[in-house]
């Protein structure tokens, strides 16, 4: 395959990648609007956009966006109320290794749990939140 035609169609993937991408997550500053959208569709996704100079671009030394997967697990019985996971996923996480003093390389970082929410915007009455470790 000739050079050009190996960049025109990394390219084309780089771009399909991107639509996708938008198509696909909305962007959010919180996760409420994703779990009333999973509450009636079953999963939703969005992004966090993090900016270097943020607290958050700060403190894991990364600028990509916080990509957030959730997915309802089953409804509870208090009305308008279900169990979800939710997964928050960010590439290029700087993390310091406080026992040897250096800093690890940069790599994807995934944290999961699992919370009961209800479309009120307020917990039920047992509002069950756990970590989910990944083994």
């Amino acid at each position: 395959m000739h050079t050009r035609y190996k960049i025109g169609f990394s390219l084309l993937l780089s771009v399909l990648s991107c639509t996708a991408f938008a198509q696909n997550r909305i962007e959010i500053d919180s996760i409420q609007p994703l779990l009333g959208i999973a509450m009636t569709q079953g999963k939703a996704y969005g992004f966090i956009p993090v900016k270097a100079d943020s607290n958050w671009g700060k403190a894991f030394k990364s600028s990509s966006p916080i990509l957030v997967d959730v997915e309802r697990l089953h409804l509870l019985s208090e009305k308008g109320c279900a169990r979800f996971t939710v997964k928050n996923t960010q590439d290029n996480v700087v993390d310091a290794d406080l026992k040897a003093g250096k800093t690890m390389p940069a790599q994807t970082r995934t944290a999961a749990y699992a919370m009961n929410y209800c479309l009120n915007g307020g917990l039920p009455a047992d509002p069950q939140f756990e970590w989910i470790l990944d083994k």
